[in-house]
């Protein structure tokens, strides 16, 4: 009797050590989740903050451009006019 009390014990303490050990796991791999999301979010408010910046740099480029393009157009302009050249 006293050796069917000690396997069920035994057995009983396995089991729970088997939960113990799931519930330990489920809660690790939840921590590990939050910080891979943390990361992610990061990363990608990093890459969002970059294409900001590139598009922002990308405009006054293009600014930059309008503006040199309207000085040689004036200038053009006006060499044609030194010229007698007519405008087509």
């Amino acid at each position: 009797m006293a050796i069917e009390l000690l396997g069920l014990l035994m057995g009983m303490i396995g089991t729970l050590l088997a939960i113990g050990s799931s519930i330990f796991w489920w809660n690790e791999q939840d921590k590990k989740n939050e910080v891979k999301k943390y990361a992610a979010e990061r990363e990608f408010g990093h890459i969002k903050n970059a294409l900001i910046q590139q598009s922002s740099s990308l405009a006054n480029e293009f600014q930059d451009i309008d503006r040199k393009l309207d000085a040689i157009k004036d200038d053009v302009q006006e060499i044609k006019f030194k010229l007698n050249v007519e405008e087509k």
